[in-house]
């Protein structure tokens, strides 16, 4: 199947990315890819890039195999998966993953689940405990108590969360507090997230003018003053307001009341940055440049992060 090949491909190889980029037509001549398959590159279809990539077998499941060769009590690391599928995964998360008696996820791609599977045969997804309607707090715990149950069983439990574990990413710091409660050895470790993503593709050094940001919820929840003359960030703007897990939707119920408030503080024309780093290498960012005049819910996606330039400097 030529366009998994390329997508598989591109996330471990930059070169190849450059060259899909600038003499596209050569790379789908190298692959051999059909008109639907470009048309998917082309249009930047994720989902339907994603769901044609079948899943991958599983390891042989060394980690079982070998259960008695630890000593001593379990143990938790919480890694993350970084944003751009594999390209992303760190030295530090890659050996997490093989070397763990047990391995849960929680990432939104089929080509990672695939990696996770080959590296691990004792791997388990996390969705399950997503009901929708029901408060994303409550799945966050449900997550915890599978998790804690195996450190408790004296395993060594390795946890890949989408992006950065301690970004946006309640189950991992939860999961990590209750272990050490309960005195395993736990911890966290660093990866790439949309904010690392945005410094890069929007060439911004946060050492220049400083940056502040906030989740955008929350924002509004503690009625968050905004510094306008240092750039803001603004995570989860596609789904601000929303607590509950609604499967394949997002209501955005506070947009009105957001983009209200950023109107007021900056002013209708003021340009801001729709942000949505590549999901997958053979893919380009999304960087939607548009005033706060012109901003429409729809504008949004639930991966988003928005940047907001100062006054003074934009």
């Amino acid at each position: 199947m030529p366009l998994p090949d390329l997508i598989a491909d591109a996330a471990q190889d930059p070169h190849l990315v450059r060259k899909l980029r600038t003499q596209p037509e050569t790379v789908y001549q190298d692959y051999t890819l059909n008109p639907d398959e470009i048309q998917l590159l082309v249009t930047e279809d994720k989902r339907r890039i994603s769901a044609s990539i079948p899943p991958a077998g599983r390891k042989e499941n060394e980690a079982l195999a070998n259960e008695n060769r630890r000593a001593g009590k379990g143990s938790l690391l919480v890694a993350g998966s970084g944003i751009t599928s594999i390209a992303h995964l760190t030295l530090e998360a890659v050996a997490a993953v093989k070397s763990a008696d047990v391995v849960f996820y929680l990432v939104i791609d089929q080509l990672t689940i695939n990696w996770i599977q080959m590296m691990n045969g004792n791997a388990h997804p996390l969705y399950h405990h997503y009901t929708p309607g029901i408060a994303r707090r409550v799945a966050y715990r449900g997550m915890v108590d599978e998790i804690m149950a195996e450190v408790c069983r004296e395993r060594n439990v390795t946890v890949l969360l989408y992006g950065h574990p301690g970004v946006l990413a309640y189950p991992g710091h939860l999961a990590m507090e209750q272990a050490r409660e309960k005195g395993y050895f736990a911890r966290m470790l660093p990866g790439v997230s949309a904010d690392s993503c945005l410094i890069a593709d929007l060439g911004i050094d946060p050492a220049n003018n400083g940056m502040q940001a906030f989740e955008a919820t929350q924002l509004l929840k503690e009625d968050i003053a905004l510094n306008t003359s240092i750039p803001t960030i603004l995570w989860q703007v596609g789904l601000v307001g929303d607590i509950n897990y609604m499967a394949n939707r997002y209501e955005n119920s506070a947009f009105d009341q957001l983009f209200g408030k950023l109107r007021q503080l900056y002013g209708e024309t003021h340009s801001c940055c729709v942000y949505e780093a590549a999901e997958f290498s053979a893919l380009p960012p999304r960087l939607n440049w548009i005033t706060f005049k012109e901003m429409k819910s729809n504008d949004l996606s639930p991966m988003c992060t928005l940047f907001v330039p100062p006054i003074a400097h934009q």
